[in-house]
């Protein structure tokens, strides 16, 4: 089982298929030592079938529904990204910071 905070749901601009939430979030593990950082509105970069992507984090959450084992880890967060802007906000029904 997950720790608490485990799990980040990133949007991606990609068609949706596999591990997605309902809103077309993609969930992926946020390993111990980026916790802080990995939070809503962050942008990170995701494993995403033999490459990489960039996505925000529209939510953090305890659990996934998706299965522990085919959970990937999020790769890192950008730093320097901006923050959330009205567009991006939209992302979590506003309740990006």
């Amino acid at each position: 089982m997950d720790a608490p905070g485990a799990i980040a749901c990133v949007a991606l601009d990609v068609p949706a298929a596999g591990a997605y939430d309902a809103a077309g979030a993609f969930d992926y593990r946020i390993e111990a030592g980026e916790r802080d950082a990995v939070v809503p509105g962050a942008w990170v970069v995701v494993p995403w079938g033999r490459g990489r992507r960039v996505g925000i984090v529209a939510e953090v959450r305890a659990h996934s529904e998706v299965p522990a084992e085919r959970l990937r880890s999020v790769a890192g967060v950008l730093a320097d990204a901006p923050g959330p802007d009205a567009r991006t906000s939209t992302l979590s029904g506003g309740n990006l910071q």
